[in-house]
Parts: C-alpha cells; structure tokens; sequence
C-alpha cells in the first residue's frame, strides 16, 4: 500500500505491518490504522504515523529507558480485545511531547499504547496506578548524572 504523508513523503507499506486500533487514540477516535516508523537506528523514538491522515503523526517510545518502575496491570477486557495469546507478544509504548527545548520532553505513562504485534492491533488504556499524563522523561537520567 502505498502511503502519503507530510512529514516523510510518499513510501510502502506492506499491509501486514499496519496496526488496527479498533478504538482509536483518546482524542483521535476516528484514527485507526497506524504504521510505526523508526526514527533513527538505535534511537529509543519511533514514529506512530496514521495511514488515513497525512498530517497525523505521534512520537512514542517504549517507557523503561525513561522510567525503570514502570509497570501496570492490563486489565482483563484489554487483554481479550487485543486478542492477547501470550504477554511475550505485547509491547508498550508511551506518547511523547517534545518541546522547543527537547530537554523538557514529558511521556504520557497514564496512557500507553498497548500493542499485540502478530495481531497487528494496539489499544490505548488508562491506567489507574499513580503516573502522570507529562512525565518528564529526561528527569531521572539528569538526576543520576
């Protein structure tokens, strides 16, 4: 399939790599098919590009880079609607801001995405644990340094 987008142009896809979120994102309930795209190799940032919105592009990232403790329960009714078979087969990934000044880049770990990848489908869930919608990612890694 072939897929337009403003930030990266004109390129393929294959079909088997979109991913269906039957829901949608919270605020983007009509988007629901997505492609991620890695930023840079070796870069912990990847690129959550909407198939059927040109403009609509996110940046994610999978949170324990940032935030060692982070852990939540997915709850039962997102397990049976990602179709989950084995936790080996999920990955998680949070959205982040970054700002002009990317040292102020905030993760949301209230609400990451949760995906099934041999499923091809993902699901934003809400977690009731005590995480922040703005999480600032560089925090801890400055607080160590």
């Amino acid at each position: 399939m072939k897929l337009q987008t403003t930030r990266f142009g004109e390129f393929e896809v294959p079909e088997d790599e979109i991913l269906e979120f039957p829901e949608g994102l919270f605020g983007f309930e009509k988007e629901r098919r997505f492609v991620l795209l890695a930023t840079q190799e070796k870069s912990p940032f990847f690129w959550l590009q909407s198939v059927d919105d040109p403009d609509l592009v996110f940046i994610v990232s999978e949170p324990w880079g940032f935030v060692e403790n982070y852990e939540f329960q997915l709850p039962q009714e997102s397990k049976k609607k990602l179709e989950v078979k084995e936790e080996k087969d999920l990955r998680v990934f949070c959205l982040v801001v970054i700002p002009e000044n990317p040292q102020k880049a905030t993760m949301n770990l209230k609400g990451p995405l949760v995906l099934n990848l041999p499923q091809r489908t993902g699901k934003q869930v809400i977690i009731n644990e005590n995480f922040s919608t703005r999480h600032p990612i560089f925090e801890e890694a400055s607080a160590s340094a």
